[in-house]
């Protein structure tokens, strides 16, 4: 999850969806139904920087994707700890920091995929939906006033959050909100 959400930065879905559908075609063992798995840490640490450049086309991302493999391979970075509440979530999210190419907005996604949901992980989408939701939301401030609406559901405001952005995909066409 952490390397697919470094290929979501500051780029297009449709271009996340390329890089990782790449890392698998061309690094996931092939599974009995002919299908291929994400690549393991293993395979891809043995990948040189080029070909997260050149064949997954990674641009700037290829060191990182690289030095995420190589510290999860070699057991310096272990990540299956973070999920859950055992970790306080201000540790969870400085180790996170800590990989290269993990800032913020990748950092607070993957928080709530740990199941730590106090931080939002605003990005274009996110405040384009919120603009459209509530549309009397100035500009100027933008996260800041998402912030403060979703501050009463703390420590679960990023949950909150996207539960809110998404209530369409999730709802009846006809269901109206009160």
């Amino acid at each position: 999850d952490v390397m697919k959400m470094l290929c979501t930065t500051n780029c297009s879905w449709s271009l996340t969806r390329f890089m990782v559908e790449r890392l698998v075609e061309k690094a996931g063992a092939v599974g009995p139904g002919g299908g291929r798995a994400f690549p393991t840490a293993a395979v891809l640490a043995r990948k040189p920087v080029a070909f997260f450049r050149d064949v997954v086309r990674a641009g700037y991302r290829a060191p990182y994707l690289k030095a995420l493999a190589t510290r999860v391979a070699g057991g310096e970075l272990e990540l299956e700890s973070l999920r859950g509440g055992a970790i306080p979530s201000d540790v969870v999210y400085a180790r996170l920091r800590s990989i290269m190419g993990i800032g913020p907005y990748a950092a607070d996604n993957l928080m709530r995929l740990l199941g730590h949901n106090d931080r939002l992980g605003l990005d274009s989408w996110c405040r384009a939906r919120f603009k459209k939701l509530y549309p009397k939301t100035r500009k100027t401030g933008l996260d800041a006033a998402i912030a403060r609406r979703y501050r009463p559901f703390a420590p679960h405001s990023g949950l909150a959050m996207w539960l809110d952005l998404t209530r369409s995909w999730h709802e009846p066409a006809d269901t109206v909100w009160p």
